[in-house]
């Protein structure tokens, strides 16, 4: 279990210990369960004492430093230093992926053989794993992400920072209606200059995009353009665009 945020409230619940019970359910007895932030809700603790699940904690079993260019991970028997970062930049990508190495210390009980040389086995393999929408930039103008709740939009604004510096942001955005829009939109709001909401089609959850557009307007006191579809902003967004202007595609997947 990589981290729990208020999101998808209408299936698992309405707040954080309620989510915590429902992913709790993937425990199982007298195995290991890895939960990768150091913030652990009393329910994930509960319910691994209650099915006897052998939990292993961010910070207590298992931590992580992030050295700049590279990074270091801990667990109980094995220490790995000098690691390049993944591919997949941001710091919640060096917690998600010190998670995955302490399941794997667990399941095969060390990974220390010095033949396998393993920071750089796990070096390589962290720098090669892409996720398409995942923070993708293309050509250095468009920037494709699939951030649809509070804490991705946070992830998500600290990477576009560095990129965005001294360059027009334009945010093309489709958010479903059960979604935090006030919280999602607030992260972003310092980033983007102007914004361009679109329909979702298909959802039963989709609300009109100009509800949206004037959520965002009221929220950060920037132009909204509404589109009739994300074909028609991207075509917007791209005749509009200078040398210099950056276009994030984001929200509901």
């Amino acid at each position: 279990i990589t981290n729990l945020s208020l999101d998808h409230c209408d299936w698992l619940g309405t707040d954080v210990e309620l989510i915590a019970r429902e992913k709790a359910a993937v425990m199982r007895g007298r195995k290991p369960a890895v939960f990768g932030a150091s913030v652990v809700p009393e329910a994930i603790r509960e319910h691994a004492r209650k099915v006897g699940a052998y939990l292993l904690i961010a910070g207590r079993d298992f931590s992580y430093v992030d050295e700049g260019e590279h990074w270091s991970w801990t667990g109980k028997r094995t220490r790995l230093d000098n690691m390049p970062k993944p591919r997949l930049a941001g710091s919640v990508q060096l917690q998600n992926a010190a998670a995955v190495l302490a399941l794997i210390e667990t399941v095969i009980g060390k990974i220390v053989p010095a033949d396998l040389r393993l920071t750089d086995r796990v070096g390589q393999a962290l720098a090669d794993t892409h996720l398409a929408g995942r923070f993708d930039v293309i050509e250095d103008r468009w920037v494709l992400d699939v951030a649809h709740n509070p804490d991705a939009a946070r992830v998500l604004a600290e990477r576009l920072g560095p990129l965005a510096a001294n360059r027009p942001v334009t945010a093309i955005v489709g958010v479903l209606g059960d979604k935090d829009l006030n919280a999602f939109i607030a992260p972003l709001a310092g980033i983007v200059q102007r914004w361009s909401p679109v329909p979702i089609t298909g959802s039963s959850r989709a609300v009109p995009a100009w509800k949206t557009a004037a959520a965002i307007a009221s929220a950060t006191n920037r132009p909204c353009q509404v589109a009739d579809s994300l074909e028609a902003a991207l075509q917007a967004a791209t005749s509009r665009a200078k040398d210099n202007d950056l276009v994030l595609v984001t929200g509901s997947l």
